[in-house]
Order: structure tokens, then C-alpha cells, then sequence
């Protein structure tokens, strides 16, 4: 039910028919994937944080035109569950950037912890590599286990954020801005943590209790979150 509400709502405010047929190709689907991954909070295709109200002004601009990017191939070329969870996705990319971009509170808050994020890009997207690779390895494990490891994998991403920050050690990311990061992390993370990890919080002990991920460089790494997400519920 949750699945065809986000969608609804959010072809609602922002689908138009693009002004050219979108192909279903390898390019078309590689753009969308680089449009989805600069929406993320984090990530070597990510985006810098705005540090002044002029960034962010453009940075908001700039959201919509990537949400319209990644959903105007899903409308046209998406199936099934890969549909379903990246409408869920651009959904919360939506709600989000109405609520950091249009109100001056939430503006704040990005801005106060924007230098915290950027000066922690390089060590930051490291842990998005580790869990790009545990996403890949969540999708070689038997079915019942695949969306726990998944999980767990992200809530590692979000502590691994978390201690870069914290080790970094400078002005930039001292604790009040830190806790408007990781509520900015939350945020964005939202929908689809709620849709597919109810079972597995970040507080729970469930996480330790799950088999190992399997070893080896055999595992291939998920190209992005959407599409890593995507295979794997997929193949359950």
C-alpha cells in the first residue's frame, strides 16, 4: 500500500511526459543510475554539501532536475520490484528536498553540519564502498538472509559516517552539527529503511546473531544503492 501511495504521490507533483521518448538502453539506464547516485547523501558520485544559503539555493534547484532524471527512465523502463522500491526511493528524495529546501529551520541544519560532510568526503565514501560491496555480498546469501544482511550493511554505512565525522576531530564537525547530519541521514534513508528493515533496527541485536557475509572478490560489488537494493529483492 505504501509502494503505490509514493508513487501516486509523487507522479502526482513532478511526472510529465519528457519531451523525447526515453530510450531503455545501457546509456539511459547509466544516466539514471548517475542522477540517482547524486541525490544520495554520500558516495564518490555524490554531491558536495551547499555552505551558504547561494549553494543551496542551487543545490535544491538541482534535486528536482535530478529526481525528474531518474524518474522519468523508471516510469518508462522500470518493472516490477525494481520499479516499486525506486519510486519509493525518488519519493523520499522528493519529501526530503521539499522539506530541507522550503523551510529556513531545516535549511539551518544543512548548512550547520555541510562542512562537517564535506571535509569527511574521501573517508565518507569509503564506507559507502564497504557497504556497496556487503550489498553485493547480502544478495549471494540464502533468501531468508539477504534483506537482514542489507540492513545491518546500511546501519554499518551510517556508523561508519558517524566515526569519520567524530575522528575527524575539528570544528566542523562538532556535536550539535553532527547530530543534524545523522538526523539528515535518517531522513534520507527513511522510506525505504521503514519498507524493508522493520525486523532489523539500528538498535537491535539481531544483526550480530546473522551468518557471516560470504569472502572473496568472486562477490561482485553493487553498482549503486538503487540497483544493489533492486537485484536483491529480485532474487529472493
Amino acid at each position: 500500500m505504501f509502494i503505490l501511495t509514493a508513487h501516486t504521490a509523487l507522479g502526482a507533483k513532478i511526472s510529465k511526459k519528457p519531451k523525447e521518448p526515453i530510450k531503455c538502453d545501457v546509456e539511459s539506464r547509466k544516466k539514471a543510475d548517475a542522477c540517482a547516485d547524486k541525490l544520495w547523501f554520500v558516495g564518490r558520485n555524490s554531491r558536495k554539501y551547499p555552505e551558504t544559503s547561494q549553494q543551496m539555493q542551487k543545490h535544491c534547484k538541482q534535486t528536482n532536475a535530478l529526481i525528474r532524471c531518474a524518474k522519468d527512465y523508471t516510469d518508462s523502463c522500470a518493472k516490477g520490484v525494481q520499479k516499486q522500491l525506486a519510486n519509493v526511493m525518488l519519493f523520499t528524495a522528493k519529501t526530503n528536498q521539499k522539506s530541507y529546501c522550503s523551510k529556513a529551520s531545516k535549511r539551518e541544519e544543512v548548512l550547520s553540519f555541510a562542512s562537517c560532510g564535506n571535509a569527511i568526503r574521501d573517508p565518507s565514501s569509503t564506507c559507502m564502498d564497504t557497504f556497496l560491496v556487503n550489498l553485493g555480498k547480502a544478495n549471494a546469501m540464502e533468501s531468508k538472509f539477504k534483506v537482514p544482511h542489507a540492513c545491518c550493511a546500511f546501519h554499518g554505512l551510517k556508523s561508519c559516517i558517524m566515526r569519520a565525522a567524530r575522528d575527524k576531530g575539528s570544528p566542523d564537525c562538532v556535536d550539535k552539527k553532527m547530530e543534524n547530519y545523522e538526523k539528515y541521514i535518517n531522513a534520507m534513508a527513511g522510506n525505504t529503511l521503514n519498507l524493508m528493515c522493520t525486523d532489523y533496527e539500528e538498535d537491535s541485536d539481531k544483526c550480530s546473531k546473522l551468518p557471516p557475509l560470504p569472502t572473496g572478490a568472486k562477490y561482485s560489488k553493487a553498482p549503486t544503492i538503487m540497483v544493489g537494493f533492486g537485484n536483491l529483492l529480485t532474487n529472493l
